[in-house]
């Protein structure tokens, strides 16, 4: 599914579930939210609170701009504004975070309040660094796992900045047909380091690799005339 259809999907669940409950806050003067909708509030809220900072995030579907609108308390004051705002790294990511949090509260509604803490799985996500800040690479799978705890997350990246966030042994390198154990530590390495003994990447484009080598070849040379 594409990033743009899943969002425009559950933009339209926000909405049917918001008439919902302003229906039944008609029929019986009390406004009740769903076990469902306040789950992906929940995944929702907790994840923007992790990667901004933020406090007492709460979300709601504005049917005025036909958008899910976030609040929360910034440095400066209350404040809120569209998730249509935020760049497509945190769109796509928080909308992801949703469409879990929604499967895992459809499969298991017995689970009550508990769904995100005590749902079981396995999730595989393809390029989970796919537009995000560095800043938000470097914890995207901390922030998950501390989301959805029992869940165990298989994911493919090549950013430096994810690598970097985990212990070698969690990681497997796939090379055509053949998996194998990164050769060095990961955890907590430079990205230069990364991209040279992991990712078996030059540190600098070839083309200054190659001047250097070049400059310091001729520095050699001179030495080596002068001595």
């Amino acid at each position: 599914m594409v990033a743009e259809s899943n969002e425009k999907l559950m933009l339209n669940w926000f909405q049917t579930q918001t008439l919902k409950s302003l229906q039944s806050q008609q029929k019986t003067g009390i406004v009740e939210k769903s076990a469902l909708l306040k789950t992906i509030e929940k995944a929702i809220c907790k994840s923007y609170e992790k990667i901004s900072g933020a406090r007492n995030v709460s979300l709601f579907f504005d049917l005025d701009i036909h958008q899910l609108v976030l609040e929360f308390d910034g440095l400066n004051g209350p404040k809120k504004f569209a998730m249509n705002e935020m760049s497509d790294g945190y769109k796509n990511t928080l909308s992801m975070i949703g469409d879990i949090a929604y499967r895992m509260a459809v499969l298991n509604p017995m689970l009550g309040e508990k769904i995100l803490e005590e749902t079981p799985g396995i999730v595989l996500i393809d390029e989970v660094d796919l537009h995000l800040h560095p800043q938000w690479q470097q914890t995207i799978l901390n922030d998950l796992q501390e989301i959805f705890p029992k869940i165990q997350f298989v994911v493919s990246s090549h950013a430096p900045a994810v690598i970097n966030s985990v212990k070698s042994e969690q990681i497997r390198i796939l090379d055509g047909s053949k998996v194998y154990f990164p050769v060095a530590q990961t955890y907590g390495r430079d990205a230069n380091s990364i991209l040279r003994e992991v990712m078996n990447i030059s540190e600098r484009p070839v083309e200054v690799k190659n001047s250097f080598n070049q400059f310091y070849a001729q520095m050699d040379e001179i030495f080596r005339i002068y001595q």
